[in-house]
C-alpha cells in the first residue's frame, strides 16, 4: 500500500482485514512523506513499513535529519513492523542505512530490478559483501576515534574533580576541560540539587551581545533532571544523560556527572556538551564513561 490519504478510510480497513483474513501481509510504502501518519500506521499493524527514500538523502546532508530517521527505525521496529530502507545508491548511504538498524535494505548500490539469472544474483552478493566489508571497516574506526575521545575526556573529567576537591578555583579547575571538543559548560550542585554558582563556560558558547539570563543560573534546582539522579545512583561513575535541549543555547545538549567531596560535603560536578560537534555528530555516548 501506498501511503497516500484515503477517501473511504472505512472501506480501507475492510479490505485491509478481509486481505489478512486471506493470508496476506500488508506493506507500507514511501512512510515518512505526504499524508503518513502514525495512526493509520497502528491500525492497519503492517508487516513492513518502507520509508521514503529522501529520509536517506536528507540524512546523508544533514545530521538532524540523521537523528530522526534513526529515531523513526528504532520507534517502529519497536511498535512492532519491520521497516525496510529504500534508496541506497551510494555507500555513504549504505552506512547510514546500516546504522539504524533498519530490518531490510534496498538499493541500486545493491542491486537494480532485473531478471534473475545465477550471474546476476552472484553479483548482487558481491556487492552486499562490500558494502558490510566497509560497514565493519567504519565501524572499527569510529569505535577507536570515540575510545580515544571519552578516554581523554574521562581523564580531564576526573582531574577536574580533583582539582576542585583540592580547593581550586572552579573556573581554573575547569580549564582543560572546557578546551576539549564539544564541552560547553562545566557546574557543580550541592546534594540537594541546587547549582553552586553560576556556569563555567568556554568563550565561543557565550554571545555577550544578547541578553541571557539562563546564564546567570546560580540557585537553580536540577534535583528532577536526569544527570542529577545518575551521579547519586552511580557513585564513582561518570554518568552521561540521554540527549535533551539545553536551556542556556537551546541546543542538543548531554550532560555528564560525577559525585565528589569537597571537605565533607557531597557535591555533584556536571558538564555540558553538545554531541553533535563531536566527531562530526557520529560520537555515541555511552551510559557510564
Amino acid at each position: 500500500m501506498v501511503e497516500t490519504a484515503s477517501d473511504n478510510p472505512e472501506a480501507l480497513m475492510v479490505f485491509i482485514h478481509k486481505a489478512k483474513t486471506l493470508g496476506f501481509q500488508i506493506a507500507i510504502d514511501d512512510f515518512g512523506m505526504g499524508d503518513s501518519n502514525f495512526e493509520r500506521l497502528w491500525q492497519i499493524n503492517p508487516l513492513i513499513v518502507k520509508l521514503d527514500r529522501s529520509l536517506l538523502v536528507n540524512a546523508e546532508k544533514n545530521n538532524r535529519a540523521r537523528l530522526l530517521l534513526e529515531s523513526l527505525v528504532r520507534m517502529i521496529r519497536e511498535s512492532g513492523s519491520l521497516v525496510l530502507l529504500e534508496g541506497i545508491e551510494n555507500t555513504a548511504q549504505a552506512r547510514i542505512a546500516l546504522a539504524t538498524e533498519a530490518d531490510l535494505l534496498q538499493g541500486f548500490l545493491l542491486g537494480k530490478p532485473e531478471s534473475i539469472t545465477p550471474n546476476i544474483v552472484d553479483k548482487s552478493e558481491a556487492r552486499l559483501h562490500h558494502v558490510l566489508v566497509d560497514s565493519d571497516e567504519w565501524s572499527l574506526q569510529d569505535h577507536q576515534n570515540q575510545e580515544s575521545y571519552l578516554r581523554l575526556l574521562r581523564f580531564e573529567i576526573m582531574d577536574a574533580c580533583h582539582g576542585l576537591a583540592r580547593g581550586n578555583d572552579f573556573r581554573e579547575a575547569c580549564q582543560r576541560l572546557l578546551e576539549q571538543s564539544g564541552v560547553k559548560r562545566c557546574f557543580l550542585l550541592d546534594a540537594n540539587g541546587v547549582q553552586l554558582g553560576n556556569l563555567a563556560h568556554t568563550d565561543s558558547d557565550r554571545n555577550r551581545g544578547r541578553f541571557n539570563p539562563l546564564y546567570h543560573s546560580a540557585g537553580a534546582r536540577w534535583e528532577h533532571r536526569e544527570y542529577f539522579r545518575n551521579a547519586l545512583e552511580r557513585p564513582q561513575h561518570i554518568s552521561s544523560s540521554r540527549p535533551y535541549v539545553g536551556l542556556p543555547d537551546a541546543k542538543r545538549t548531554i550532560t555528564l556527572s560525577t559525585s565528589l567531596y569537597t571537605g565533607a560535603r557531597a557535591q555533584v560536578f556536571c558538564v555540558d556538551i553538545h554531541p553533535d560537534e563531536v566527531l562530526s555528530g557520529q560520537m555515541s555516548f555511552p551510559s557510564t564513561l
